[in-house]
């Protein structure tokens, strides 16, 4: 998948993004940004995304993966999508030679680690760097907004906790089969309808035909046009997966494509 050279450098981690599956409803992600800009008025807060599927974490590792080394070095990246907030799992920090993540261990950054070197990993404990009269069903402001505001000013992680040995992991769902025929899988909806399949881009080009729903695609298009608006095409997107799409309408709605539907691959 291609990525960004020569990323700028900066002197200091000022820049945090958020990921919640928080929406925009509710005050939740404004709060998150006002405790992080009263412990650092300096902080430079983007917006990654407020909406994931409520719950789905794998949507939120998915979108942190394919978006999270577009930034600056030292950007610090906080993902908080906790269905087990307030539970067992731990709060942690996740330092590389590039980004500092922030967030439950959960496996939310597990995707978006798998091709970084962690330099370690810390759990965030000491309440010093924790709201007062911390909430059990806030831990995105009492906990997760305090430690990227301090680290983005240069206090170091081990302040915040102890170092722990590993973290928590997802994986993404292995293509099955062998030969010439194999099995994939619809692993994310994007809000157009696009349905990003765990094909990788590294096989595209060997890819003869595509099989769902009783359809056939017998191509990889170069681009959405190349599709009439009630036919299914198959594309690389931007993340670098196969995706199924339809040119101006959702592959979603016009072919009932659910997450997890098997797709059926012939390569040659």
């Amino acid at each position: 998948m291609p990525r960004p050279s020569g990323r700028t450098k900066r002197k200091k981690n000022r820049i945090i993004t958020l990921l919640t599956d928080f929406g925009l409803n509710d005050p939740f992600a404004g709060i998150m940004k006002g405790v992080i800009l009263n412990i650092n008025p300096n902080a430079e807060i983007i917006d990654l995304t407020h909406n994931v599927p409520s719950h789905d974490i794998f949507a939120g590792a998915f979108a942190l993966f394919e978006s999270y080394n577009y930034f600056p070095s030292g950007t610090i990246h906080v993902a908080v999508v906790d269905p087990g907030v307030g539970g067992k799992r731990k709060n942690i920090i996740i330092k590389t030679p590039e980004y500092t993540f922030v967030a439950p261990d959960n496996g939310i950054a597990s995707l978006a680690l798998k091709n970084e070197n962690i330099l370690n990993i810390h759990e965030i404990t000491n309440p010093k760097y924790i709201l007062k009269n911390k909430s059990n069903t806030f831990y995105g402001r009492d906990v997760f907004a305090p430690a990227a505001a301090y680290l983005s000013k240069c206090v170091k992680p081990g302040l915040l906790g102890k170092e722990l040995p590993d973290y928590s992991k997802i994986e993404f769902p292995e293509i099955r089969g062998k030969g010439n025929s194999l099995i994939a899988e619809v692993i994310y909806i994007d809000k157009f309808g696009n349905c990003v399949t765990n094909i990788p881009d590294t096989i595209a080009g060997r890819i003869n035909v595509i099989q769902f729903n009783k359809i056939t695609i017998n191509k990889i298009s170069k681009s959405y046009e190349e599709g009439r608006r009630s036919e299914a095409l198959a594309i690389v997107g931007s993340a670098g997966f196969v995706e199924i799409a339809v040119n101006i309408r959702s592959a979603e709605q016009v072919f009932g494509i659910k997450l997890g539907d098997k797709i059926i691959v012939g390569v040659k």
